[in-house]
């Protein structure tokens, strides 16, 4: 695989998702209740953002040295590109927001649609195969898995969750809990068909030619 391609291609990837991220922290910051702090920590607790910003730490490693390698690098490579995959197929049917304008327009689409697009793309036709497998796969799982710990840790002490499909206090712990296990269904089956291709391709890339 083309070095120079990846590095292009996640190096930019990296770069919308970073700038897209600092802009969308650095307007929470000067707009809206409550107090600074807990803005701060708010936007920060949102998967969207969590994942944009490891979609960004991707593209910078990508673009720095592609070739590196070890299992938690296998798992950010396949773990990055699903969880933000997750993010716009969740917000498209269950979050999507209309009639926003300027920044706000620019944001939204940006972190849930292009960035996305950009990292399945990225994952798909420039990520080396032959890096997935069982365990790779779960290794991805424990940034869900600490999210959703801190969601409903944070949410416990506070009663502030990031979407409403998780608030306890207005679904209950069970529609909290039937949420979670809807998107980890969808994680799973995202999962499992990311290794048969990645397999798959692997395969067809070491088959002799004749």
């Amino acid at each position: 695989m083309d070095d120079r391609a990846q590095r292009t291609w996640w190096g930019l990837t990296g770069a919308v998702a970073g700038v897209l991220v600092v802009l969308q922290v650095g307007q929470a910051l000067t707009s809206g209740e409550p107090e600074v702090g807990a803005r701060l920590v708010r936007t920060l607790s949102y998967f969207t953002i969590d994942t944009n910003a490891l979609v960004a730490v991707l593209g910078v490693l990508v673009a720095l040295r592609p070739e590196r390698s070890g299992p938690w690098w296998r798992a950010l490579r396949l773990g990055a590109p699903l969880c933000i995959a997750i993010v716009g197929v969740v917000y498209h049917v269950e979050l999507r927001r209309v009639g926003l304008t300027g920044l706000d327009l620019v944001l939204d689409v940006g972190l849930h649609y292009v960035v996305p697009a950009l990292a399945v793309v990225g994952w798909l036709a420039l990520t080396p195969r032959g890096l997935a497998d069982a365990g790779t796969v779960l290794r991805v799982l424990v940034y869900p898995l600490a999210w959703c710990a801190w969601t409903f840790a944070h949410g416990a002490v506070t009663g502030w969750y990031p979407y409403p499909f998780l608030d306890v206090t207005q679904v209950g712990a069970g529609g909290a809990a039937l949420a979670v296990l809807v998107v980890a269904l969808v994680l799973a089956v995202l999962a499992g068909a990311a290794v048969v291709v990645d397999r798959a391709a692997a395969r067809r890339a070491v088959r002799p030619r004749g």
